[in-house]
């Protein structure tokens, strides 16, 4: 049987000491956790690479959660506007429990989760900015950093690694050779995968290396620009319609990300 712990998704964002990029992190976080707990599902659990970036990610889940307590008191507010603040509410307290108060937010004095220690399968979503072809995620941490940042932090080999970056599955010609009429098609026809780069992709790469290390799992890279929360997907001719993770294949075509992956085993 799978435990908890194995079904709960974990996040991760290479530290790049940028401050700016550890708020744009917690706010990824943040929405998916939002999305995730509308349907019941386990919300996200950050690792850090470091106890400064916990600190900093802390800092900004707590001063949010003050917020949004202040916020949800406002004698007059809209029932949609307070039924939003509440789940915004919910997501965040689980982010100052899990950044802070122990692996899976067990309350102040136990220690924040800075490795995979422990865990079998874990699905864990690697996040950064990214573009088509790229070496790097943030413009600063190489794949081969990466790689090597997950396997000191003990990620289990048998992991499902999803690099959640924009363009994390596709090599660096695709946004000038792939027209949005040829890539609605290929949509509609559920051939998008062929139109992956299996060897130049970030995702792609950071597999091979993991592999080097004894990696036996998988890494996913996606053909789009990836949305920081779940947005409104309108796939026309289709009746899977509705809010999702979503990846931009070209202006004005929203996809659902799952309907736009490639999975490297």
């Amino acid at each position: 049987m799978t435990s908890s712990s194995e079904k709960r998704p974990y996040a991760f964002m290479p530290s790049t000491g940028r401050e700016s990029d550890v708020k744009d992190f917690f706010k990824v976080v943040q929405l998916k956790s939002m999305h995730k707990n509308s349907h019941s599902k386990p919300m996200f659990t950050p690792v850090f690479e470091s106890w400064a970036q916990r600190k900093q990610f802390y800092d900004l889940a707590l001063a949010e959660k003050t917020k949004l307590e202040a916020q949800v008191k406002v004698k007059g507010m809209r029932k949609e506007k307070r039924k939003q603040t509440r789940r915004e509410l919910d997501a965040t307290t689980h982010l100052v429990n899990a950044s802070w108060g122990g692996v899976f937010g067990s309350g102040l004095g136990s220690t924040a989760k800075t490795s995979f220690a422990g865990l079998k399968s874990p699905r864990v979503y690697v996040w950064g900015h990214g573009t088509p072809g790229g070496d790097k995620l943030g413009g600063e941490r190489g794949f081969e950093s990466i790689a090597t940042s997950l396997q000191k932090m003990r990620l289990p080999n048998t992991s499902d690694v999803r690099v959640d970056s924009c363009w994390s599955g596709v090599g660096p010609d695709f946004t000038k050779t792939h027209s949005k009429d040829v890539l609605s098609a290929a949509f509609h026809r559920n051939s998008l995968e062929p139109l992956a780069d299996k060897t130049r992709s970030f995702a792609a790469k950071l597999h091979s290396k993991l592999k080097e290390g004894g990696f036996e799992g998988t890494t996913t890279g996606y053909l789009g620009a990836t949305s920081f929360g779940a947005i409104r997907v309108e796939q026309a001719g289709l009746s899977d319609k509705g809010t999702h993770f979503a990846a931009t294949l070209a202006p004005g075509l929203d996809v659902r990300r799952s309907q736009a992956k490639i999975t490297f085993k």
